[in-house]
């Protein structure tokens, strides 16, 4: 009878020890996987502000005005065409 009893008891320990692994891997998880969704979340809230500022910024009126102000540009005067000499 104790030799069952042991065997049983033995069980019980090995069990209790394998739940509580289980356990704390499955918690480990869960965080990480709410790390990750947090990060994602972020990546895609960056994703859309830098869209949007992508379009903002790639404006003619945007373009046009930093070339005028900015780096001192206008609009050309004249059109000069120029002819290229054909090869055979």
């Amino acid at each position: 009878m104790t030799r069952a009893n042991l065997l049983l008891l033995m069980c019980l320990v090995l069990t209790s020890l394998w739940l509580v692994t289980v356990r704390y891997e499955s918690r480990r998880l869960v965080i990480a996987i709410e790390k990750t969704d947090k990060e994602s979340a972020k990546i895609q809230n960056d994703n859309l502000r830098l869209g949007v500022n992508r379009e903002a910024i790639s404006r003619h009126s945007k373009v046009a005005t930093e070339a005028y102000h900015r780096l001192g540009m206008s609009l050309p005067t004249s059109t000069v065409y120029i002819e290229s000499e054909e090869r055979p």
